[in-house]
């Protein structure tokens, strides 16, 4: 049997009004009312807190604000008499949570915190279902929508707190038998002001304080997009819309955030703490030098093809590692040299895999893990000795490609407003894309050489660098 208590929501006179003209109010749970239950509950010895006994959830950003949930240990007294489970909460929570579906709680929304280049070349990977950006970003638009309707709805209600408890039907008997003979009825109890266990605000400033809080992420997140170069979501903006579910999954996944479950029990309200570069608008590389992405949906995707989906990220995680020194070793021009030299090689790497997966099941069973590892001439004698079928190779006329300054081109050029039908969303394309807009998105003349100097270098490398690796 399920019990129930509800303390509805007393209203206050208005400022400057008779009492008989009052305003809505929301109460909520103190925790410390809360904490100071459990441990008359279980005389003195209360379960541990985080736990089934003992869980607390705070309530929009506020410590003090809570909700709480307690599962009676099995071989308890409290079990053996009959009470299973407690819950206490505001019913302010049926704001956000009607219909059990909360705004923003799509996972497919963190998709929008990607890189789309990145996205397809992950898609082209590890296959999988690749949602569409326009999609995605109506549900975001939804949800915004509704989050706005919700909250001004919510300034002329009123909002309650409620207890409820889960007993046995033995127990249940007992007390009805109890209240039938002392007579009792079961009343309801009218409070002046607010209960002295909760907290009462009125719902015109509790709604406007929701509404600055969303209104403050969704901000933040659409300005960093926005301020993003075309074609450019660095890792670190990524990082900061990243789900703590994928929090201790397994040794890939990392999960930092922006310090709330720090600043929340010691401020008494989520604060960010000193992990955020607050000119640049992103974290600081001493929390994203180590990780790439945490985000759902990359997850969901690394679950089928684990090794490929890694190798991926860290490919791309030393291509960024490369722009990084290239920004801060700028003035050592031998350093800067050696740098643009591993972004090529990291591209034309990419590049040889990307065209050796594409023919794994025609290469022979003796040659299948040799040639993504070796570093061998990537050549016609090559293929004709890894393939099991015959190769035939064209030239003079009837060869459409004539100079490898014509291939080198057809692969890697992005802006020529030429869609590669096969290979426009391949990893070895996404990573030469992200190297170039990089150096150019920096607005410094001499990163702008260094774009420069990259795509002349892949120019006179890529015959050399595709033939053999030095």
């Amino acid at each position: 049997m399920n019990l129930r208590t509800t303390s509805t929501s007393g209203e206050s006179p208005k400022p400057g009004h008779s009492s008989c003209e009052v305003e809505p109010q929301v109460h909520s749970w103190k925790r410390c009312c809360l904490e100071e239950y459990v441990r008359q509950l279980y005389d003195g010895d209360p379960p541990a807190p985080g736990g089934p006994g003992q869980r607390y959830y705070e309530q929009n950003m506020l410590h003090q604000a809570s909700s709480l949930t307690s599962e009676s240990p099995k071989r308890s007294r409290l079990r053996a008499g009959g009470l299973i489970y407690s819950q206490f909460y505001a019913s302010i929570k049926e704001l956000s949570d009607a219909s059990k579906c909360k705004p923003f709680g799509n996972e497919a929304l963190e998709g929008t915190a990607l890189d789309p280049q990145i996205r397809k070349a992950v898609h082209a990977t590890v296959g999988g279902h690749l949602r569409e950006v326009e999609t995605i970003q109506r549900a975001y638009v939804a949800s915004k929508q509704r989050a706005s309707i919700a909250l001004c709805r919510s300034r002329s209600k009123s909002f309650s707190i409620r207890e409820e408890h889960r007993i046995s039907w033995d127990l249940f008997r007992e007390l009805r038998s109890q209240i039938a003979s002392s007579l009792l009825a079961l009343s309801s109890l009218i409070h002046a002001s607010c209960p002295p266990y909760a907290k009462g605000i009125t719902s015109k400033v509790y709604s406007d304080s929701l509404w600055r809080s969303a209104d403050k992420f969704a901000t933040g997140f659409e300005f960093m997009l926005a301020n993003s170069k075309t074609g450019l979501l660095q890792r670190d903006l990524c990082s900061v819309v990243k789900s703590k579910t994928t929090n201790g999954e397994n040794g890939t996944w990392t999960w930092y955030g922006l310090g709330f479950s720090n600043t929340l029990p010691k401020h008494g309200y989520c604060w960010l703490e000193s992990r955020f570069d607050w000119d640049r608008l992103r974290f600081t590389s001493e929390f994203t030098d180590g990780i790439l992405f945490g985000n759902n949906t990359l997850h969901g995707q690394q679950l089928g093809r684990r090794a490929e989906l890694q190798t991926f990220l860290n490919t791309i995680q030393q291509l960024e590692m490369a722009l990084g020194w290239l920004k801060r070793c700028c003035s050592i021009a031998k350093l800067r040299e050696r740098l643009i030299i591993w972004i090529v090689r990291i591209c034309l790497r990419q590049f040889r895999v990307d065209v050796l997966s594409r023919v794994k099941k025609d290469i022979i069973d003796d040659h299948r893990q040799e040639p993504l590892k070796r570093e061998t001439a990537f050549c016609v004698e090559y293929f004709r000795t890894i393939l099991a079928q015959k190769i035939h190779k064209v030239s003079g006329n009837r060869c459409d490609i004539r100079k490898v300054s014509t291939l080198a081109h057809l692969l890697f050029d992005f802006d020529d407003e030429h869609v590669r039908a096969y290979w426009e969303d391949l990893p070895f394309r996404v990573f030469f894309r992200h190297a170039v807009i990089g150096l150019r998105s920096r607005g410094d003349h001499s990163e702008s050489k260094e774009s420069e100097s990259l795509e002349s270098m892949f120019k006179r490398r890529f015959w050399e660098t595709l033939l053999t690796f030095h």
